[in-house]
């Protein structure tokens, strides 16, 4: 497999070359499997957080993001103090719900999931949106 990992570093990156995500899910299993096919892609960091309000402390000691994937919808982020603090820490965008469209997002050049997805719709979307950096 293509190591779809092996992109520019997030900006004050502490690992040289290994990429940070945050992943925003409610969903234990789903957070899971999408840590499991990250790791399986390369050596990464993950930080998660199950909702909003815990986003701020696991987010507090992380300067830069490579990919953010948010189980929210695109207007709850945009009026959230989430979407500021992602834009200040570098992170490309991924939303996992069904609320967004890919147009609209492709446009901002960001991704999205449709559920269920697979490992492989995982990383081509991930390597299609790191494309863009």
């Amino acid at each position: 497999m293509d190591n779809c990992l092996k992109h520019p570093e997030p900006r004050d990156s502490k690992a040289p070359g290994e990429p940070v995500f945050f992943i925003l899910e409610q969903d234990t299993l789903v957070a899971t499997d999408l840590s499991q096919i990250l790791q399986s892609a390369g050596p990464c960091r993950i930080v998660f957080a199950r909702k909003l309000d815990e986003a701020a402390r696991a987010l507090a000691d992380v300067p830069s993001l490579s990919v953010a994937f948010l189980e929210m919808d695109y207007a709850g982020f945009s009026q959230s103090w989430l979407a500021r603090a992602l834009h200040d820490r570098g992170a490309l965008l991924i939303f996992t719900t069904s609320e967004n469209t890919d147009a609209s997002l492709r446009a901002r050049g960001w991704g999205s999931l449709a559920r269920p997805f697979t490992e492989q719709v995982v990383l081509d979307t991930l390597s299609s949106i790191l494309k863009t950096r």
